[in-house]
């Protein structure tokens, strides 16, 4: 998939499948991977990239799986509503009845493991970010949603037992590593996982937090953790806003009184930026859900594996998600593309959280010029992608690791990092300056026509004159208004960064010469125009003595 014009000029058509390209040169990315060591797998999202399908299908098979290749969907105790207290829920971990977990059991495992519960902070940390990670105005506490001890979805408030929401995050820790222990014990290997773990890439902070209680909850053990991908990014980024918009109209007393659309208008949600106490209704709290390659670099610095499944290219190649992380990635018996025992995807269920009826009216992508914004946001999100190239590919391991790093590994790779070798270093961006620059695209309420024209060549003619914008496209009476100079001033400096700082034109495909190069190149470049200037001052002289010399000759 092509960026769109204003930043054609800093991205290369994609390469070819199985291949990555980064500004030092081309890495094959291997077609081979030997079944994971790890005992312990962790599927931590993101948002929005079929997270609930596979829990369910591992929860729902659990039995199956374990019988056939000893990998447990384990219990969890946040649907034990039966069961008052967590002593009693360990002694039942092998009845029948909750020997496996729920699909969902460990979405509020993720502020335990930070030592955040409810808003009681008589105990408890308060894991609070640096500002210089996060989007200008995200609060630098914990995120709002661990506030609450129970989601605001019915069907968690509906099952969620007491116990649990009385428990303190250190007694919960306590019964995950004490199951986890017993599994382990058993010979067992186990999967679990929530999509809320990709909160571990928004800061080193929560990072940090969250590191310290996996690693009580794990032990010693060694664990992979896997992230599914998905492209278009900019889809996934609408897909997130549907889901809270949706959550919100059937939840009213969620959706913030200040919002002009009662939370249905996806400009609106792009928008807002501010932090504030009660509900909230911006992208801004939930913006690292769109930043997989936050997450697993995140990871990595925790010391665990990483196995990055390329959902496009998983398609393209005849497998189902499920079935790439249960074959390839935990090495579970299949027959050929398919886990063995469960049923084929085309006989399997769809999988939705909430079981009330969905919102039907008053959500809409209102963006003006949808194509052309969606298509700016995905160039965005883009180069923040390749923010965290060099760091994730420095672990890619085409073979087995023996040094005892954290390693990476890709399956199915097809669209990841496509186009960061056109960038380099200087043409990616921060999530504070993604995050901006979208915000702008949102308070500008889209992209017009009018927008979408001025493009690269624009933009360096204007040279940040903004008024001109109009004459210069053909439509004399536009005057952008001030939120469209923000996107303009964005796009403005993005190219900037690439036209002074030492990138270079080079048959048709920009290289980055480095900025003692491009200097070097600018004072030749001076030094052969002076000459020719010169030259030509020099020529100019002799003709002209040549020409008077014969008319002083015919005169006489």
């Amino acid at each position: 998939m092509l960026p769109p014009p204003v930043l054609e000029n800093f991205f290369a058509r994609p390469p070819g499948r199985g291949i990555v390209l980064t500004h030092k040169g081309p890495l094959e990315i291997p077609s081979f991977y030997s079944t994971p060591s790890a005992r312990i797998a962790v599927l931590v999202g993101p948002h929005k990239t079929a997270t609930s399908y596979v829990q369910s299908l591992f929860s729902e098979h659990a039995a199956t799986l374990e019988k056939s290749s000893s990998w447990v969907w384990p219990p969890g105790l946040m649907w034990k509503a039966k069961i008052n207290g967590l002593l009693k829920a360990k002694k039942q971990m092998e009845s029948t009845e909750w020997k496996y977990g729920r699909y969902k059991d460990f979405a509020p495992l993720v502020p335990a493991l930070a030592d955040v519960w409810c808003a009681d902070k008589s105990y408890g940390a308060d894991p609070r970010s640096d500002p210089s990670e996060l989007p200008a105005g995200a609060s630098l506490s914990v995120p709002q949603k661990w506030n609450t001890c129970i989601p605001t979805s019915p069907i968690f408030r509906k099952f969620t037992s007491t116990a649990y929401v009385k428990s303190k995050p250190s007694q919960i820790r306590s019964y995950y590593a004490g199951a986890f222990a017993h599994l382990l014990s058993q010979e067992k290997n186990i999967v679990f996982g929530t999509e809320e773990l990709d909160l571990v890439g928004r800061s080193s902070a929560i990072r940090d937090a969250l590191g310290k209680g996996m690693k009580e909850i794990l032990g010693e053990e060694r664990a992979v953790a896997v992230i599914t991908y998905r492209t278009p990014r900019a889809s996934q980024l609408y897909s997130i806003f549907d889901q809270q918009a949706r959550n919100k109209k059937n939840n009213p007393d969620t959706c913030p009184k200040t919002s002009a659309s009662g939370c249905g208008s996806y400009s609106e949600w792009l928008g807002n930026s501010e932090a504030k106490e009660g509900p909230s209704f911006s992208v801004l709290e939930v913006f690292q859900q769109v930043v997989p390659m936050a997450t697993a670099s995140a990871l990595l610095d925790l010391g665990m594996d990483v196995i990055i499944v390329d959902m496009a290219g998983a398609t393209e190649d005849g497998w189902d998600v499920a079935d790439v992380i249960a074959c390839e990635a935990l090495g579970m018996q299949c027959d050929g593309k398919f886990m063995k025992g469960v049923p084929k995807p085309k006989d399997r269920k769809a999988v939705n959280v909430s079981t009330e009826k969905k919102a039907k009216e008053g959500v809409m992508n209102d963006l003006e010029g949808p194509a052309a914004a969606l298509g700016e946001i995905e160039s965005i999100l883009a180069a923040l992608e390749c923010h965290y190239m060099e760091k994730i590919l420095a672990r890619l391991a085409p073979r087995p690791v023996s040094d005892g790093m954290p390693a990476v590994r890709i399956l199915h790779h097809s669209a990841l990092f496509a186009n960061c070798h056109m960038l380099g270093p200087r043409g990616t961006l921060s999530p504070a300056q993604a995050f901006g620059w979208i915000r702008a695209i949102g308070r500008a309420g889209g992209i017009s026509p009018k927008m979408a024209a001025v493009h690269g060549k624009v933009l360096d003619a204007l040279d940040g004159d903004w008024e001109k914008a109009g004459a210069m496209t053909a439509n004399r009476t536009w005057r952008p208004s001030p939120e469209e100079v923000e996107v303009l001033r964005w796009r403005d400096k993005y190219r900037r960064s690439f036209t002074s700082r030492g990138f270079l034109m080079i048959g048709g495909r920009l290289a980055d010469i480095g900025e003692p190069a491009w200097f070097h190149l600018q004072f030749i470049s001076a030094a052969i125009t002076l000459f020719f200037f010169l030259g030509m001052q020099q020529m100019i002289k002799r003709r002209g003595g040549k020409r008077n010399r014969k008319q002083q000759g015919k005169s006489g």
